[in-house]
């Protein structure tokens, strides 16, 4: 979130750099058509004020180039956008000032110069701004610069102006001036009011973008892929992972006497389970099949804990369940049995598909052996059997025996030409501290 609004702040900061500098060519523009075939006498202001506001728009545009340049990484910091807001109201406070050196006048005639209208042109500014604070700092910025040039001092509160000056000072070429700013700031509000849209409509296809990603991932890795828009979590990599299969024993069977209000019921219960226990303990549910479900841990960045994990969210799983068997039994139901397959090793992770249906897959024959030690707890009328790489891995191998494990016979494997070693974890031990 901290790097998009940082993006945000940064093209802002771009886009009113353009602005400025688009709005200093334009009055330059219409300045020029102004004055043209207009030559005022020398012993007038107006000479000296067309001279001076050349100088003002070149200023203006340098500004604007200055924030452009300073807009892109790395260079942009946020305090900049504070020094811009400042920068602004400096740079107008210094340009009304000098005018009224130029033309002569006393400070209290301060809002007849053309100069004054650039105001509602930096207030605009504001609005394409994200921050509230930013408002009520360039808002204090501008009122002190307006302040301390525009307050008299005690003798120029009766000074009388010179009737020239300030006949001067509304004819037809400032007047002009005054126009174009007005319309330069309903173009600047006109800008902000399109950018608010356009990220008002950003911000819903990111929502409905997100919503289509967690109808099809589990929702920690859709928040990952937003997050960080992984491109390697996209087109997937080879990893070490280790795979839970967890599947319920006899639930066709048991399904068939039930009625489907109560499936749904029974499912949501075995399913909030298994939620629960792989939050827990950091791992992914990769996806729900029926009564059966496949974990997943070390996604998206591998740890060196997730075997200990998983064996850790085995044991809650299964002792979630006993307590669950325990009270169906006491309400005349059959007993809940559930078979647990482990595995670890590599294979290939990631999110495949466009965003119209990104799917996010854990393939390779880590996964299948996971799937077929879930199936040999059936053969073994076990409820946990993990592979030898599991217990290696956690840290359990050498202690197997009294952490309540037993080594089960070489055992062939479907799809594999050497048999694997597995172990079979013993009804009610628990892993040893």
């Amino acid at each position: 979130m901290r790097r998009l609004v940082y993006d945000a702040e940064r093209r802002a900061e771009r886009v009113i750099g353009i602005i400025r500098i688009l709005m200093a060519c334009g009055l330059g523009v219409i300045l020029y058509l102004t004055m043209a075939g207009v030559a005022p006498p020398a012993h007038l202001p107006v000479s000296k004020q067309v001279s001076l506001a050349w100088v003002t728009l070149a200023g203006y545009a340098a500004l604007g180039v200055l924030a452009i340049v300073l807009s892109f990484r790395p260079l942009f910091r946020h305090a900049f956008i504070f020094l811009f807001v400042t920068a602004d109201a400096v740079f107008l406070a210094m340009s009304l000032d000098a005018s009224l050196s130029n033309s002569g006048l006393t400070r209290n005639y301060l809002t007849a110069l053309p100069g004054v209208w650039l105001l509602p042109i930096i207030l605009a500014f504001g609005a394409m701004r994200y921050s509230p604070w930013l408002q009520i700092w360039g808002l204090v910025a501008l009122i002190g610069g307006l302040v301390i040039v525009g307050v008299p001092t005690t003798s120029e509160w009766t000074l009388p102006p010179s009737t020239t000056i300030l006949t001067s000072l509304f004819a037809h070429p400032p007047n002009i001036m005054r126009s174009a700013m007005i319309l330069m700031a309903c173009i600047v509000i006109a800008l902000a009011a399109g950018r608010i849209r356009g990220h008002l409509r950003e911000a819903l296809e990111e929502g409905l973008r997100r919503r289509s990603l967690t109808k099809y991932l589990p929702p920690k890795v859709a928040a990952l892929i937003e997050e960080r828009n992984s491109h390697e979590l996209r087109t997937g990599r080879r990893q070490p992972v280790v795979v839970m299969f967890v599947d319920i024993r006899g639930f066709t069977r048991r399904s068939e006497a039930m009625a489907p209000e109560a499936v749904g019921r029974f499912l949501s219960r075995y399913r909030a389970a298994l939620d629960a226990a792989a939050t827990q303990c950091g791992g992914i549910i990769d996806k729900f099949i029926g009564d059966g479900a496949m974990i997943v841990f070390g996604v998206p960045d591998p740890q060196p804990d997730d075997a200990v994990r998983a064996l850790d969210c085995a044991r809650i799983i299964s002792a979630a369940v006993a307590e669950w068997s325990a009270a169906c039994v006491a309400a005349g139901d059959p007993p809940v049995a559930i078979g647990i397959g482990i595995n670890a090793g590599e294979a290939f992770v990631g999110a495949v598909g466009d965003d119209a249906r990104l799917e996010f897959t854990v393939v390779g024959d880590t996964v299948n052996v996971a799937a077929r030690a879930e199936e040999e707890t059936r053969a073994q009328h076990a409820e946990i059997i993990a592979t030898d790489a599991v217990l290696v891995a956690a840290g359990e191998r050498d202690g197997a025996t009294a952490a309540g494990w037993r080594a089960l016979p070489p055992t062939p494997i479907r799809g594999r030409s050497a048999p694997v070693a597995l172990w079979m974890l013993d009804s009610g031990c628990e892993r040893a501290a």
